[in-house]
């Protein structure tokens, strides 16, 4: 039963994503301005109070809102184009980083070498001049 559940939500989902987009296409705009306006030439409204609502009822809500929306979805295109621009450059910056780590971590591997290989001949010159006081006496 939850199979067919997930599978009923998952239908419904990919239906309505499909219909919303299409709704708000500009395809639809160019049609709802044919069918709003071809209604109009039928039967037009009688008064100013008819005028004002074909206007706010059937045009606005009917054929602006597709508009807007195009417009909106327009904008999210540039916003996600931006966004990706963003995580690239950012993604380059994390890597030029880790280059860098990566060579002062060497570059102190070999400090850290050349440091021991003076202590030990330190060492070894302190171990010496003990030995030639020795000799010396």
């Amino acid at each position: 039963m939850g199979r067919m559940m997930k599978q009923w939500h998952h239908f419904n989902e990919v239906v309505s994503s499909h219909v919303a987009v299409w709704l708000v296409s500009m395809e639809v705009f160019w049609l709802l301005i044919v069918l709003t306006w071809g209604s109009v030439l039928i039967h037009a409204p009688s008064n100013a109070q008819g005028w004002d609502l074909f206007l706010v009822s059937i045009f606005y809500q009917g054929i602006a809102l597709p508009a807007v929306s195009a417009v909106t979805n327009k904008q999210g295109d540039r916003m996600v184009a931006l966004l990706q621009e963003t995580h690239d450059t950012v993604m380059a910056q994390v890597g030029e980083l880790k280059a860098l780590h990566a060579a002062e971590a060497e570059e102190l591997t070999l400090l850290r070498d050349r440091v021991r290989t003076v202590r030990e001949h330190q060492e070894a010159l302190l171990r010496r001049v003990p030995e030639e006081r020795s000799h010396d006496d």
